[in-house]
C-alpha cells in the first residue's frame, strides 16, 4: 500500500523527539516501512527518521508564530506555514497514495485532505 504519512512543516522529526506528536508520527512511518508499505513522509527540512523516505519542504520563517502552547494566546495568520503545507499536498496529490496518514495539525492541512482519502 502506498501511504503519504504528513506532519506539520513548523516541527522538524528528529530520532530522539520531545513531543509526543513527533514520536507518534515516527514510530508509525517506521512501523509501515517493517510492514511492508511504500511510506512517504512530508515533513520539514532538516527531519531525520532512519529507513523512511521523506519529502521535506524548507522550515517556514513563521513556524514559531504557528505553535500553539498551552495557556497561550490566540494564534496569529502564518502565511509561510500555508504555503508549506500546500508544497506538500502538491506533491502527496501528485503521488497518488492509497491513503494518507494527516498529522499536520494547522488548519490548512486539514482543509487540502479533504478530497483525499484521508485519517487523521
Amino acid at each position: 500500500m502506498r501511504i503519504s504519512v504528513v506532519a506539520s512543516p513548523v516541527t522538524l522529526l528528529r530520532p530522539a523527539q520531545t513531543g509526543g506528536a513527533q514520536s507518534v508520527i515516527c514510530d508509525l512511518a517506521v512501523g509501515l516501512v517493517r510492514r511492508g508499505h511504500e511510506v512517504l513522509l512530508h515533513c520539514a527540512e532538516g527531519s531525520e527518521v532512519a529507513g523512511v523516505e521523506l519529502v521535506m519542504v524548507p522550515t517556514p520563517a513563521d513556524a514559531d508564530q504557528a505553535l500553539v502552547m498551552p495557556g497561550g494566546g490566540r494564534t496569529t495568520p502564518t502565511p509561510g506555514v500555508t504555503a508549506a503545507i500546500t508544497a506538500m499536498f502538491r506533491g502527496i496529490e501528485a503521488s497518488r497514495p492509497d491513503v494518507v496518514s494527516q498529522h499536520a495539525f494547522d488548519a490548512p492541512a486539514f482543509e487540502m485532505a479533504e478530497t483525499l482519502p484521508s485519517l487523521h
